[in-house]
């Protein structure tokens, strides 16, 4: 799901036309291969990486390049329909979401099987914008993503499962 003034977007045609208006915005040309990623990367649920996009596209028979997929994923972010998740197991591999309304969160990564949960937590939210504010910014976002050991790895009893958790 996307965001567009204060709206969820959660389907690949409806993407489709605010892809299509930014890209007319910013003088570019709507192709075929532009709107079969926007089907795909809308086809994907929770946190996706380009490999992730190229492997549907390719099941439908696509030929797309990973050049293409890359420049594409990069307009999405900056038509806001997609975020970097900055997640995942130490890898230097993008990791991507869609962007959710009203329902910022974080991020807990185990370091070693790659599982993450999001997570919103007040407290951490109000301590940013202190932080923020005390050194004189005016924050626009932000990510966080807690690394460590989940209680699996760990051995120990699973704790209450969380409100979200995603596939890493």
């Amino acid at each position: 799901m996307a965001a567009r003034g204060g709206k969820l977007v959660n389907d690949y045609q409806e993407a489709g036309a605010l892809l299509r208006e930014y890209v007319r915005r910013n003088g570019m040309r709507w192709t075929a291969e532009r709107g079969e990623i926007v089907r795909a990367v809308f086809r994907l649920e929770d946190h996706f990486r380009v490999a992730d996009v190229a492997r549907l596209l390719r099941a439908d028979g696509g030929k797309t390049s990973l050049t293409t997929i890359y420049r594409n994923l990069e307009h999405l972010l900056r038509a806001g329909l997609i975020n970097e998740a900055r997640c995942g197991r130490g890898s230097d591999e993008q990791v991507f979401e869609h962007v959710h309304v009203g329902r910022h969160h974080d991020h807990l990564t185990c370091v070693a099987c790659g599982r993450v949960i999001e997570f919103a937590e007040e407290a951490i939210e109000v301590l940013q914008t202190h932080v923020a504010e005390k050194y004189g910014f005016r924050l626009v976002r932000h990510t966080l993503d807690l690394r460590g050991v989940c209680p699996a790895c760990r051995g120990d009893a699973e704790p209450p499962r969380p409100a979200r958790e995603a596939r890493p």
